[in-house]
C-alpha cells in the first residue's frame, strides 16, 4: 500500500512540473499549448499506468469542483472531462482534503478508496496543490 501511495504522489508531482502555474489561463486560451500539455500528461498516465491526471478547482465551499486539464489512461473506458466541466465533490473525505490543502501549508493529500465505496472502484488519489511562484 505504501508503494502505491508513493507512486500516486510521484505521478502527481511529475505532472505538476509540466504546468505553467503562473499563467494557468493559457490552457483555456491557447489550444496548441493545451494540446501539448495533454500529450505530455497522456504519456505520464500511460507509462505510470494511472487512470486519471487532472487539475480541478474546488468552489462553493468545496462542495463542487471545476475541471481545468484532464487526461485519462489510453486503456480506460472513461471519458475526458472538458475544460470548465463542473460536478459535485465526490465525498466529505475529498472536501476535507481540498480544504486542508487550501487552508494549511501541507504539500499533498492522499485518499485511499477501497471496499467498493467508489464509482471508480478501489483506488488511491494523490492531490497536490497548484501554487504560483508569486510571493
Amino acid at each position: 500500500m505504501r508503494d502505491h501511495k508513493e507512486d500516486a504522489l510521484r505521478t502527481a508531482q511529475i505532472a505538476l512540473t509540466f504546468l505553467d502555474v503562473d499563467n494557468f489561463s493559457v490552457y483555456e486560451q491557447n489550444a496548441s499549448v493545451h494540446k501539448k500539455l495533454l500529450r505530455e500528461w497522456q504519456k505520464i498516465a500511460d507509462i505510470q499506468d494511472v487512470m486519471f491526471i487532472y487539475v480541478i478547482e474546488p468552489f462553493n465551499g468545496y462542495k463542487d469542483i471545476r475541471f481545468g486539464v484532464d487526461v485519462v489512461n489510453t486503456d480506460s473506458e472513461y471519458d475526458v472531462r472538458p475544460i470548465g466541466y463542473v460536478t459535485s465533490t465526490s465525498s466529505d473525505e475529498y472536501k476535507t482534503a481540498y480544504q486542508s490543502l487550501y487552508a494549511s501549508n501541507i504539500d499533498h493529500a492522499i485518499i485511499v478508496r477501497d471496499n467498493d465505496i467508489s464509482l471508480f472502484g478501489d483506488h488511491i488519489t494523490a492531490i497536490v496543490p497548484i501554487k504560483d511562484s508569486f510571493p
